[in-house]
């Protein structure tokens, strides 16, 4: 994935995670008559990479007070966050490539941690491939699943990670860089095809647009970073925090399903 896409994923999801209205979660209830023992769980749809992302800088509110200044003003704000854009890749280059020298794997990391917590709730697990890469910004679920071939499942678990990495308020002080994580998830009756549970769970939530919708978490007070200079002088720290957000929100899903 490019430094721009990679960046515009974390940079979207912390969008629409401060300001979307959300969805209004639905909480699982275990179907009157039936016992779900077996869930097929979708390879999660996630970036291969980290991002290191600002929900907002100067540069941003510089462009959005050019961008309502007419066309003029327009291709100005265009420029100033092509600017900022760039600044905010450079941090993502870093920051993977840090990971990359901790041999720290996201998806891995994530995935792995879901099904272990899927198992301790009790629940067998088949993993099932997902069917194809989605564009971010359409459709996030699949529309239809199917079990592997001599397999039965119950129920499928879709989780879609739309992002992860480090991310701060702000370029103040006060406002550090911590680890974050952006998640949508739905429990699908392999039986009726209803949707027995719908979720957003995220860690470390910028900003409090449509929070009572989300089940939030909040980051762990030792993996703070006061500017990104601190974060990449820590390069241990640095991953074990961002293990410790992928592996938390993992267990997280896990018990949503209790």
């Amino acid at each position: 994935m490019t430094t721009v896409k990679r960046l515009a994923v974390l940079a979207l999801a912390l969008a629409v995670a401060a300001c979307a209205q959300q969805p209004k979660s639905i909480p699982f209830v275990k179907p009157a008559g039936s016992q779900i023992q077996t869930i097929g769980l979708l390879v999660p749809d996630m970036p291969d990479e980290a991002s290191a992302a600002l929900a907002t800088s100067p540069g941003k509110n510089a462009a959005n007070a050019a961008a309502g200044a007419g066309l003029i003003g327009l291709a100005v704000g265009l420029v100033i966050l092509s600017v900022d854009a760039g600044i905010e890749a450079n941090r993502g280059d870093s920051l993977q490539e840090l990971l990359d020298a901790q041999s720290f794997d996201g998806p891995d990391t994530f995935t792995t941690a879901l099904q272990a917590s899927l198992e301790e709730k009790g629940y067998q697990v088949v993993s099932i491939p997902r069917s194809g890469q989605r564009q971010r910004g359409t459709e996030k679920f699949q529309p239809t699943y199917q079990a592997p071939a001599g397999a039965e499942v119950d129920a499928f678990l879709d989780v879609i990670v739309e992002g992860y990495g480090y991310a701060a308020a702000s370029t103040s002080s006060s406002a550090p860089f911590r680890p974050v994580v952006l998640t949508e998830t739905r429990l699908v009756s392999a039986a009726s095809k209803s949707v027995l549970m719908r979720d957003d769970v995220v860690y470390n939530p910028i900003g409090n647009g449509g929070l009572q919708n989300r089940v939030t978490i909040a980051p762990a007070a030792q993996y703070s970073f006061v500017d990104f200079d601190t974060l990449e002088s820590a390069p241990e720290k640095a991953t074990e925090g961002l293990n410790e957000a992928l592996t938390k929100t993992a267990e997280t899903i896990g018990t949503l399903l209790q």
